[in-house]
């Protein structure tokens, strides 16, 4: 089962969230947005809502208005969801989602999981239509029995002939319980970072490491077993110690890359795990582990003697590869992670994010907040992953996609928000300089070029950042050029013949020949729509084919109220997942191609 968004209500600063869609393009979504916003409240409801209460969470987060924690989550059926006795798979297979909750607004009650009222409602009438059907089966059968007794002989008298007919088998309440237990069953485990409060020792001695988190997460992940290397021979310990030490260092620097000033080579920058183990044969317990890192010097320190920022990352490193080691395993975990990499700097951060989208591409959903630019990304895709967490004295929290918060707000560009929710100075935190940026008229262009690139199979990297409106893209232009980014800009010729005269007026002194080596305006194009061939527009993002072909494609999404962001991220997700299924034409792949061979080498 895979969390598809949920609603919270009554939790801190939290009054009603309204419905949150996750993000639903890959497993990472971010909640970012200033202190106080109450992100973390966002993190506890769903921690609620999963693993229940404790005498913490009704002390620090149950509201003082007389209102109560109330926690609804939906989730997407996946195949292995729907292996069960074949009951139960037959009305599985009317489902595509399902809601759970916990909680009552009205009063205390936290002890359990429920089903919606309408999946509680849905599940009612396929039992019911179950046990008819089985009722009618069994009445078939027995009519059929009758028949077969008569031809061989038996009385013709009807009361002699007749046999009763069975109640039906399934017992309507057992078969409710049993599919109410199967969704719990199912439900992937919650687990909330803000609870892992252990760092990886220095010394430890063999009988505290049932109490002592990150030690079994460093046996799991490498394998072994420290109690049983009391017993083996000196040769024998030493080599199974060698052979930690070899992986948790590999482990350790695949991820951890931050570099000494002055270190000469790529080999005096490595970090080395040396572990050691003092048996004691008499008494095991008492046999002592050590953990050690040094730098190829000779100063080996403690674990607990490095920095605080290299403590965390190591028990983040360990607690969340102990959890997805087992890869057929990995997605029956959902991560709520409250600030990851909190206090460590940019460099670190960035490691942290490293060991975040590794376990992502292997199916485990990560949830976290930040206010810190390094953890959030707004390079292609990356941007769908946001969700802004902002306070109103009204409404409490509030969560919204960016293109809800900049409608809503008036926000110049779709970079605004995200500075505004995050609390910083500087949109140049955010915007990578090695990488070009390109200015896009809105969201809905930004979803078609990142589908467009891998479908042309684009090689080239660019950062698509949609503004909100055509009338907009000025001001995000004044931001990328402020802060020193290789920028372009790409917009159709609708609006965007008036806005290209302005921006060559404000920016290039009308100077056309220096505007076209940053703007490209697709001439002959009044909506990114029209990029599209309408046989290729009908088929694989409309999905119907139209009977009035006389509007372009982008008329004719305005004339019958499509949503023109929807067909735009569907057709993203197309590409991400059935890539092989979308063959276009070549006036499709021509027109896209035009544009990119233009950000790759601009002809003026």
């Amino acid at each position: 089962m895979k969390l598809t968004g949920f609603q919270i209500k009554n939790i801190k600063s939290i009054k009603d969230t309204g419905w949150c869609h996750i993000s639903d393009h890959d497993n990472i979504t971010v909640f970012a947005g200033q202190n106080e916003a109450g992100k973390s409240a966002i993190l506890e409801g769903l921690n609620f809502f999963r693993n229940g209460t404790s005498s913490e969470f009704e002390r620090l987060s149950v509201r003082n208005d007389f209102t109560y924690p109330y926690v609804e989550c939906e989730f997407q059926l996946e195949d292995d969801d729907r292996q069960a006795d074949p009951d139960i798979v037959n009305i599985l297979g009317k489902l595509t989602k399902v809601k759970l909750y916990r909680g009552d607004v009205k009063k205390a009650d936290y002890t359990e999981i429920k089903l919606s009222s309408e999946l509680a409602e849905t599940v009612n009438i396929e039992v019911k239509k179950l046990t008819q059907h089985e009722q009618i089966a069994t009445a078939s059968n027995t009519v059929a029995q009758d028949a077969t007794l008569v031809k061989e002989g038996a009385p013709a008298s009807t009361e002699e002939a007749v046999v009763p007919v069975p109640s039906a088998g399934i017992d309507l309440d057992a078969m409710k319980q049993e599919i109410y237990q199967h969704f719990l069953n199912h439900l992937p485990e919650f687990i909330y970072y803000d609870s892992f409060k252990s760092y990886l020792p220095g010394t430890i001695k063999l009988g505290e490491i049932p109490t002592a988190q990150a030690v079994k997460d460093f046996e799991k992940v490498f394998n072994i077993n420290f109690s049983e290397l009391v017993g083996l021979n000196t040769q024998a310990r030493q080599s199974k110690i060698l052979k930690i030490d070899n992986s948790a260092t590999a482990d350790l620097n695949e991820y951890w890359t931050q570099k000494l000033s002055d270190a000469i080579d790529d080999k005096d920058d490595k970090y080395q795990y040396s572990v050691s183990f003092h048996p004691n044969e008499i008494t095991p317990t008492e046999s002592i582990i050590e953990f050690m890192i040094h730098r190829n010097d000779d100063t080996p320190l403690f674990v607990e003697q490095k920095s605080k920022g290299f403590q965390w990352f190591s028990a983040f490193n360990l607690r969340l590869k102990s959890l997805g080691v087992n890869a057929e395993q990995v997605n029956k975990y959902i991560i709520l992670i409250d600030e990851p990499g909190q206090g460590l700097h940019e460099k670190a951060q960035t490691n942290v994010k490293a060991v975040l989208e590794e376990l992502q591409t292997k199916g485990m959903q990560i949830l976290y907040t930040t206010h810190n630019p390094c953890l959030i990304g707004v390079l292609n895709q990356e941007i769908l992953r946001i969700r802004l967490v902002y306070q109103t004295k009204d409404e409490g929290t509030q969560i919204k996609n960016i293109t809800q918060y900049s409608s809503s707000t008036g926000s110049q560009d779709a970079l605004s928000p995200i500075i505004t929710a995050m609390g910083i100075s500087s949109v140049g935190q955010i915007l990578d300089r090695t990488t070009p940026c390109v200015a896009l008229e809105g969201i809905t262009d930004h979803y078609y070029f990142t589908a467009m690139k891998k479908l042309l199979n684009i090689q080239e990297n660019y950062s698509f950042i949609p503004a909100v409106g055509v009338d907009n893209i000025r001001p995000l232009i004044s931001v990328l050029l402020g802060w020193g980014t290789d920028f372009k800009a790409v917009f159709d010729d609708g609006a965007g013949k008036k806005i290209y005269k302005d921006i060559s007026k404000f920016f290039y002194d009308n100077d056309d020949q220096e505007t076209k080596k940053h703007i490209f305006k697709m001439d002959g194009f009044n909506g990114i729509e029209d990029l599209f061939s309408k046989a290729d527009f009908d088929a694989y993002i409309l999905k119907e084919t139209r009977t009035d072909q006389s509007k372009s494609n982008s008329e004719y999404v305005k004339s019958a109220n499509k949503k023109k962001e929807l067909l735009a991220r569907l057709f993203l997700e197309k590409a991400d997942t059935d890539l092989e299924t979308i063959t276009l034409s070549s006036e499709t792949k021509t027109n896209f191609q035009k544009v990119f061979d233009w950000l790759k080498n601009p002809v003026f």
